[in-house]
C-alpha cells in the first residue's frame, strides 16, 4: 500500500509517498512530523519571510550574529561546495538575483508580499563568510540566498529522519519542487522509479528515469532556466546566476539533472552544469566528479529538430536513444 500527500511549501509543490503495510495511524504520524519539519524549515530559511532567520541574518550583515545549529550546518556545506566547484556555486548571489528581477515571491497569490530587498549589496567571495562555534559573519553590503542548496539539504534531513523508522515501511519517495529523495522499494521486487521530464513547450514527456536502492538513500535534482523566470524592463531573466558575470547564466543547457547519494550535492551540481554550458559538460562532470548526470536543451529555435540530450553514467536510464 502507498500513502501520498501533497502540499504547497517552499514556494512549490511538495509530495511525500510512503510504501508500507503498517497501520494508517502510524503512517499519519510520520506525515505530520515530516510536514512540520518542512514548514519549520521554510519559516526559518525563506528569504521571502521577513522574520526568518535568514532574512534577519542578511539584514545584520557586517556584524557577528548568533545562528542555529541547522543554519551553521547549511553554511558549512555551502562553503564546502563553493570550494569544490571553484566558486561556481556561491550563495552570495542574492543581490544579483534581485537586480535581475527575482525580487518577489513567484508563488501565485504571494507576489505582492512584503520582501526585504538588498539594493546596496553585491556578490562577494564566499570565503569572506566566517563561521564560529555558534555564530557567523558576512561582510556589510552582502546577502545570502539558499535557493541553490536549501531544498536538497532539507531532503537529506527528511530522509535521515525517515531511515530511522525503516522497519515501518518498504520505501519512500519525497519530492520538493521536483528535487527528489528515495529509499527502499515500492514492493518486494519493484524499485521506486523517478522520472525525468523532457524540456518541451508542446508535450509532457518523460525522457528517462532513475531507480531507488533497497538499502541506500538516493537523490535526483533537476535545475532549469524555465523554472523561475520573468521579465524586468522588457528583459528576460531566469534564476540561475553566474557568479562571475553577476547575471543570469548565458547557457545552451535548458535543464540539467544529477543523480547521487546526497540531495544537497545533486541540487548544487545541477545548477553548476547549467552555468558551465553544453560544450563544457563532460569536462565539468570530470572536474566535479559527477558520475551520473544528464543535460538537455536546444541548439537554436525551440523545436524538435534542435533538441538534444546528453548524459554520463549508468544510473540515469534514457528511455530512447537520441543523438546529442
Amino acid at each position: 500500500m502507498v500513502y501520498h500527500d501533497s502540499q504547497i511549501a517552499l514556494g512549490t509543490n511538495c509530495t511525500i509517498s510512503i510504501y508500507t503495510d503498517s497501520q494508517k495511524k502510524s503512517v499519519e504520524k510520520l506525515f505530520q512530523i515530516l510536514w512540520l519539519k518542512i514548514f519549520e524549515f521554510e519559516k526559518s530559511f525563506s528569504r521571502f519571510i521577513p522574520g526568518s532567520e535568514l532574512t534577519i541574518f542578511n539584514s545584520k550583515a557586517g556584524t557577528e550574529q548568533k545562528i542555529s545549529k541547522t543554519f551553521k550546518d547549511i553554511l558549512l556545506q555551502s562553503l564546502s561546495y563553493y570550494r569544490a566547484t571553484n566558486g561556481m556555486f556561491n550563495p552570495f548571489i542574492l543581490p544579483a538575483l534581485e537586480k535581475a528581477g527575482y525580487d518577489h515571491s513567484l508563488l501565485q497569490g504571494f507576489e505582492n508580499d512584503l520582501y526585504v530587498k538588498h539594493e546596496n549589496a553585491e556578490i562577494v567571495d564566499f570565503e569572506q563568510l566566517k563561521i564560529f562555534e555558534d555564530s557567523a559573519y558576512i561582510p556589510k553590503n552582502s546577502a545570502i540566498d539558499l535557493g541553490g542548496i536549501g531544498k536538497g539539504y532539507l531532503l537529506d534531513l527528511l530522509a535521515g529522519f525517515l531511515v530511522d523508522y525503516k522497519d515501518e515501511f518498504r520505501g519512500f519517495w519525497i519530492s520538493l519542487g521536483g528535487d527528489v529523495v528515495t529509499y527502499g522499494y515500492q514492493s518486494t521486487k519493484s524499485p521506486i522509479k523517478t522520472f525525468i521530464e523532457k524540456d518541451s513547450d508542446s508535450v509532457q514527456e518523460n525522457i528517462g528515469f532513475v531507480l531507488s536502492s533497497r538499502n541506500e538513500k538516493k537523490a535526483v535534482a533537476t535545475s532549469g532556466v524555465n523554472y523561475r523566470k520573468g521579465l524586468k524592463d522588457n528583459k528576460a531573466w531566469h534564476h540561475i546566476i553566474d557568479p562571475v558575470s553577476g547575471q543570469p547564466a548565458k547557457t545552451d543547457i535548458t535543464m540539467a539533472t544529477v543523480f547521487g547519494d546526497s540531495a544537497a550535492y545533486c541540487d548544487v551540481m545541477a545548477s553548476c552544469l547549467i552555468i558551465a554550458g553544453k560544450n563544457r559538460f563532460l569536462d565539468t562532470c570530470q572536474e566535479f566528479r559527477l558520475e551520473d548526470a544528464l543535460i538537455q536543451g536546444y541548439i537554436g529555435m525551440r523545436n524538435s529538430d534542435d533538441y538534444y540530450i546528453e548524459s554520463v553514467g549508468q544510473n540515469i536510464k534514457i528511455k530512447r536513444e537520441r543523438n546529442g
